[in-house]
């Protein structure tokens, strides 16, 4: 399933998963996470040329143009690239490596950045972590570059390829959700979020019927997987029991931007917590 790559959320793309189960013989457990590949090589030069750009944050606390890359907090998730971990409430700042550049800011001290690579970037509210992330057990926001429908091509092995009835419009995304025989799924309705514009709708599984299932060795993994990475975003997201989920399906770049958020039942956040810093965002293509 994971394909290297030398900078996170460029070239090849390495997916991960969120939103899996798997049942062992002795326990469940989450299959890995939200999160895009981490760089195992040379950084690119444009990566080098984000890397000294500031954040909107940065530069009104220092009065400068310019930040060296040196100058940024340590990205505490190693797969993030050049994310900037804790950020304070008040303030606006702008992406590094995303694209679309993305200005965010949030209401409350507390919350985390684990992502800012060329496709992905996360926002974690207050009390959730990115272990739990991992685990499905913690709220998040994730903005996503360039999403598509994914379809299982190999139960053994848990192979994904991009769904050959999917989507190529942000309409048509939502359509192919809706679609699906396992989630129950609200009527996409017509959104637009910091200049960009689009469809959004929510999703949960439903009790009444199981969740797709593959096999990994030994392990069978219960995914429902709803949307897949394509370069330069790295991800395979899909929903899992006691979560709701809401998509802004986004039109950009002849494709699909999405804006999604992991409201977990047990998790401290609320949906319109989580979807007020989401709509806030402002985009510059």
């Amino acid at each position: 399933m994971r394909e290297d790559a030398s900078v996170p959320g460029a070239g090849s793309p390495r997916p991960t998963f969120r939103g899996a189960q798997r049942a062992a013989a002795t326990a469940v457990a989450a299959l890995a996470a939200a999160l895009s590949g981490c760089a195992s090589g040379d950084v690119h030069d444009d990566a080098a040329t984000a890397a000294s750009s500031p954040t909107g944050a940065e530069e009104a606390a220092s009065g400068s143009t310019a930040t060296a890359s040196s100058e940024r907090p340590a990205c505490p998730d190693p797969e993030g690239f050049l994310c900037l971990g804790a950020i304070d409430a008040a303030r606006d700042y702008t992406t590094v490596a995303f694209l679309p550049t993305l200005t965010y800011s949030v209401p409350d001290d507390g919350w985390f950045n684990y992502e800012d690579t060329f496709g992905n970037f996360n926002l974690t509210p207050p009390g959730q972590t990115l272990a739990g992330i991992n685990a499905g057990t913690s709220d998040f926001i994730g903005v996503y570059t360039s999403v598509v429908a994914p379809s299982l091509e190999a139960a053994e092995g848990c192979v994904f390829t991009r769904a050959s009835d999917g989507a190529e419009t942000p309409q048509q995304l939502a359509s192919w959700m809706a679609r699906r025989p396992w989630i129950e799924a609200t009527e996409a309705v017509p959104v637009s979020i910091g200049g960009l514009s689009g469809v959004m709708l929510e999703v949960r599984a439903r009790e009444d019927v199981d969740l797709p299932t593959c096999h990994e060795g030994l392990d069978e993994v219960t995914v429902g997987a709803l949307i897949m990475g394509q370069d330069p975003s790295s991800l395979l997201h899909g929903v899992i029991p006691h979560m709701t989920m809401r998509f802004y399906l986004l039109a950009y770049d002849g494709g699909t931007l999405a804006i999604e958020i992991s409201d977990i039942d047990s998790a401290t956040a609320t949906m319109d917590q989580l979807a007020t810093v989401a709509e806030s965002f402002v985009f510059d293509p």
